[in-house]
């Protein structure tokens, strides 16, 4: 991913995030944060959500880094809920 590198550098240089996701034998919840600057903004996943076998990306509008702090009850809802349904 193209931003990565560009944040990371060479401290992930040689390090593929997307190698292997689809060995993943469990579901994936994703979350991030609208306003998170430390990871691929939401859009650039998903030009990787055909390497997961099952992958659920939820955005949280009011969130950067950590929506589960940032946003608990919305975050809590949504985790529940994906875990019930999944």
């Amino acid at each position: 991913m193209a931003l990565f590198d560009y944040v990371w550098g060479e401290v992930f240089r040689d390090i593929d995030i997307t190698e292997n996701l689809d060995k993943l034998p469990a579901p994936v919840f994703l979350a991030l944060g609208r306003y998170d600057y430390l990871v691929p903004p939401p859009y650039m996943w998903e030009s990787v959500r055909d390497k997961f076998s099952n992958l659920t990306i939820r955005v949280f509008e009011k969130s950067s880094h950590a929506p589960h702090f940032e946003e608990p009850d919305l975050f809590d809802r949504e985790l529940l809920e994906w875990l019930i349904n999944t």
